[in-house]
């Protein structure tokens, strides 16, 4: 499995960024394929009118779309996972503003054999459940600048268990920064209730970067822990293709007292590999966490998306 990734790790920076690899009947069999099946795709999804109205928009792009994420990470103690997930998102024709239907899965294997290793990723190191959620989202502008997303759904799962889910979002433009504010509450059958919300300062530099300054803050009835993370971002668009993004962040917990808990540092770039459907990021990521005495932990992550639908 190492063997597989670092090949994949070669084969990307061989590409330079596709366009070696995208190149005469390779290039054309691939794009023939991804058409093929995102076009047949995207009509499947709009026949789903048929049960709601009688008039079909088959050639409609709703907005579905199936994505695909293979993701490694790997740190200095150890620690190896080999994450394959997936997301379905469907929109009807005619409903395509307001309702979605998503199917949502988180597996993770850790590839050394030892599952009771905690999750390695470039911004949290909490072990996660294996589950696949179904949801039905209901989006509602309140206002130019306010949104509100309801959802409702199954979690399938060791131990299933029914859900449901409220989000507010606004975005507001002042003279010299934009501001973001966000609001959830989720109820689980099993976990019971949990709270989040945040606030994002942007302000743009020039064309190809900003900087910002986030905060968010979350709450679990199971744990009846209140956590926060603060820090700054830094995104500097390299091209059109390709962008590189630099996070600092402060981690805090409320038990037994507030106190710093974690502090991390995170890079992620982000580059297109082919058209508008093939990506990958690479991230690496150092961080001291009070878990392990603050001593300096250090790793990265590979991740390739695919997606199918029309673009």
């Amino acid at each position: 499995m190492l063997k597989l990734h670092i090949k994949i790790f070669i084969i990307i920076f061989l590409c330079r960024g596709g366009e070696v690899c995208a190149q005469g009947s390779f290039k054309e069999k691939i794009d023939s394929g991804h058409s093929m099946i995102s076009e047949k795709f995207g009509k499947s999804v709009n026949r789903l009118d048929n049960f709601v109205f009688t008039e079909k928009e088959l050639n409609k792009d709703t907005g579905s779309r199936i994505y695909f994420f293979n993701k490694v990470s790997f740190s200095n103690d150890g620690q190896f996972l080999n994450e394959i997930n997936y997301r379905l998102s469907l929109r009807l024709p005619r409903l395509s503003k307001s309702l979605q239907l998503s199917f949502d899965s988180n597996n993770k294997t850790p590839v050394n054999g030892n599952s009771d290793e905690g999750e390695v990723d470039s911004s949290d190191n909490r072990k996660v459940e294996e589950k696949v959620e179904a949801n039905l989202h209901h989006f509602l502008k309140l206002s130019k600048l306010a949104s509100m997303r309801t959802s409702a759904g199954l979690t399938v799962s060791s131990q299933p268990q029914i859900f449901s889910k409220l989000y507010f979002s606004r975005e507001d433009s002042f003279q010299y920064f934009n501001m973001t504010t966000y609001l959830g509450s989720e109820w689980y059958s099993r976990d019971r209730f949990s709270q989040s919300s945040g606030i994002t300062l942007s302000k743009k530099i020039n064309d190809i970067s900003t900087f910002r300054y986030v905060v968010e803050q979350g709450w679990r009835e199971s744990t009846n822990i209140v956590s926060l993370s603060t820090g700054p971002s830094y995104i500097y668009f390299l091209s059109k293709r390709r962008s590189i993004e630099y996070n600092f962040r402060f981690d805090y917990e409320n038990k037994p007292h507030f106190y710093l808990t974690n502090l991390r540092f995170f890079i992620n770039y982000r580059q297109k590999l082919h058209k508008d459907w093939l990506y990958y990021d690479l991230g690496p990521y150092i961080s001291f966490s009070r878990e392990k005495n603050f001593k300096q932990v250090h790793g990265a992550y590979l991740k390739l998306e695919v997606a199918f639908g029309e673009f």
